[in-house]
């Protein structure tokens, strides 16, 4: 049985205290904070950033544009967030990976698999050094860091509390040996992963890739605008239902030659509606006032044995490129950050 008098010694102070913890218990990740030297040293003094000429490299003609650093990570960033904040485009890490092989150091030592607060001091090295990046990051800033298994799960929930969840732009797969460790006892890893955040979501942008020649391939069909392929006006699969979005429910009129079609009644005219082949009230693709002003560019009849049907057509010389997979990536890459010209 609880013991229900386990409060009565504490003072005022400490019950406030003891509530005033219990009320900033939230989900999300909680550690053990470790101290750690490097970042103490820097409330008391200032890392300076010394050139080594012998090191530099350079053309005849052109300074040099780039800068390499070497030194203590967190110093590097420290130091960087006086001459950089709010400058860098995008930032790669390569943190330890806390494996336990003892090829990672916290203030000095190593830190191996019989540590009890290995996780945790882990954790405090990142916090400490992602904080840092996060001021370095422009609004329209990336940071991507690579990661495996073994510290996964609570760098994606430190990533989550520091940038917020809603900025996580994608967790990527990178198989780095198809063949996969072969010595592992029961699914022989080929993979590891990166967490890829923005600062803000509404102001970061993701380049794409080319279109490959099978996504040319597709764009079969051509009119006065170019080249296209065919798409169902009709949606179809999540938020497809009319009470998803009520307002892309709405009858479309069709004349009888199908020369004409409009979202405004019609006597007379062939009446279509988003229901699917089992009956389920889907919605259109668009509203109605975008349906008439797009229409005559964009949507296409079809009467499939005595079906009529609406596509959209979609144009290559308008499509931007092709998105990159969140999964499938072989590669074997080191970047730096990026500050701006």
């Amino acid at each position: 049985m609880a013991n229900k008098n386990k409060y009565a010694d504490l003072s005022r102070e400490q019950l406030e205290d003891k509530l005033e913890r219990l009320e900033r218990v939230r989900y999300g990740l909680v550690w053990k904070d470790k101290p750690e030297d490097v970042a103490d040293q820097c409330t008391q003094e200032l890392p300076v950033l010394v050139e080594d000429k012998t090191k530099e490299i350079r053309s005849a003609d052109d300074p040099p544009t780039h800068f390499i650093i070497e030194g203590d990570n967190y110093h590097a960033l420290y130091t960087l967030n006086f001459t950089h904040q709010k400058k860098i485009d995008v930032i790669y890490i390569d943190p330890p990976y806390n494996t336990g092989n003892k090829s990672w150091k916290y203030n000095n030592n190593y830190v191996d698999k019989e540590d009890t607060y290995r996780h945790s001091k882990w954790l405090s090295f990142m916090n400490k050094r992602l904080r840092l990046c996060k001021t370095l990051l422009k609004n329209t800033g990336i940071i991507i860091c690579a990661i495996d298994d073994y510290e996964f799960a609570g760098l994606k929930l430190l990533f989550d509390q520091i940038f917020g969840e809603q900025n996580r732009l994608g967790t990527l797969t990178v198989v780095h040996n198809p063949g996969g460790r072969q010595d592992e006892k029961f699914f022989p890893t080929a993979h590891e992963y990166m967490l890829v955040y923005a600062k803000n979501n509404t102001k970061a942008e993701i380049g794409t890739l080319n279109l490959s020649k099978d996504k040319i391939s597709q764009y079969k069909d051509a009119d006065i605008y170019g080249r296209y392929k065919l798409r169902g006006y009709r949606r179809s699969g999540a938020n497809s239902r009319k009470e998803d979005r009520p307002n892309l429910f709405y009858p479309i009129y069709i004349s009888k030659n199908y020369g004409v079609l409009t979202a405004q009644y019609k006597e007379g005219y062939i009446t279509l509606l988003p229901i699917d082949d089992k009956g389920i009230e889907r919605c259109w693709r668009w509203n109605a006032e975008t349906f008439e002003e797009e229409k005559e560019k964009y949507i296409e009849i079809k009467n499939i044995n005595g079906e009529i049907n609406l596509y959209v057509k979609e144009r290559e010389n308008e499509n931007t490129g092709e998105k990159t997979k969140l999964f499938g990536i072989n590669l074997n890459m080191r970047l730096l950050a990026v500050p701006q010209n």
